[in-house]
């Protein structure tokens, strides 16, 4: 190998994982929410237990929830930079504001995308005028269809459905990521080592945090990657 390559343990998330409060948003290539199956189901493990209804005011405590999900060099280096502009379905200006703030309260690897504009109608805005599907105490999270939406708009539409923090005062927090697949990745190292920030080549192996044991045939990932690469 021509540079250094370091090796990344990801363990599978439990509920005491401090980046359990993210519900995770795969994307295809052109920054539309895909699901993890690429049908556009969007699933969260975890129960969300809620102690009071009530949204999340402070600014401290709302900064503290997503401390660890935050966007990557990429989207902060790059795609924020770019100018998309999306037809405002709701004319009121919001959603512009919420493509503005989106760059900086999201985590991964994510775009500013616009969604289609009869999913938006039918989910978007179908979530802000029912408000919250969770209430006081503990419930599962039903799976949800973001087909036709964007990552971003995907987030807010989760957003609107889970406006309360959990037991441990978390909001509800999105990562957006690209399908492993995507040519997107090719295209993020690209524009990386175009600004001088070339990512790591990486092995990255995972493992199940409860066994410590690995789950799957170990990626390398990077500018550098050799056989097996993905």
């Amino acid at each position: 190998l021509s540079s250094p390559v370091e090796a990344l343990v990801i363990y599978t998330r439990t509920p005491e994982s401090p980046t359990s409060n993210a519900w995770v948003i795969p994307m295809d290539e052109n920054s539309m929410c895909v699901g993890k199956y690429g049908d556009g189901r969007l699933f969260y493990e975890f129960d969300w237990c809620v102690e009071e209804e009530k949204s999340m005011s402070s600014e401290d405590s709302i900064e503290k929830s997503r401390e660890l999900i935050k966007p990557s060099k990429w989207t902060k280096m790059i795609a924020a930079n770019k100018n998309v502009e999306c037809i405002d379905v709701d004319g009121d200006g919001d959603l512009d504001a919420w493509h503005n703030k989106a760059m900086k309260v999201m985590g991964g690897d994510f775009e500013i995308a616009c969604s289609e504009i009869d999913a938006y109608e039918q989910k978007v805005k179908k979530a802000k005028e029912e408000g919250s599907i969770v209430h006081k105490g503990c419930q599962k999270l039903p799976e949800i269809n973001c087909l036709g939406l964007s990552g971003v708009d995907a987030c807010r539409m989760i957003k609107e459905m889970v406006p309360y923090p959990n037991k441990n005062g978390k909001n509800m927090e999105c990562f957006l990521q690209y399908l492993p697949e995507s040519p997107k990745k090719k295209e993020i190292e690209r524009d990386l080592v175009s600004i001088k920030q070339p990512p790591k080549t990486k092995v990255v192996i995972y493992a199940k945090k409860e066994t410590n044991k690995v789950i799957s045939v170990p990626r390398m990932t990077g500018p550098n990657a050799k056989i097996g690469a993905k």
